[in-house]
């Protein structure tokens, strides 16, 4: 996962290269992306001063 100056999250597939899924809810850049280690939640920071929790399916 990555998150940048566009606002978003986007979620990569490892093997392709390729972007699988975007996150969008944050109103300035994403400095932040985390992971829980049974791939089902990402936690995000952004210096909007929000956090957000996307839940994964």
């Amino acid at each position: 996962i990555s998150g940048g100056a566009d606002k978003r999250i986007k979620v990569w597939n490892m093997e392709t290269g390729e972007v699988i899924d975007t996150l969008t809810g944050h109103s300035k850049d994403v400095n932040s992306v985390a992971i829980s280690a049974n791939d089902n939640t990402i936690v995000s920071g952004s210096s909007d001063n929000t956090v957000k929790i996307w839940r994964c399916e």
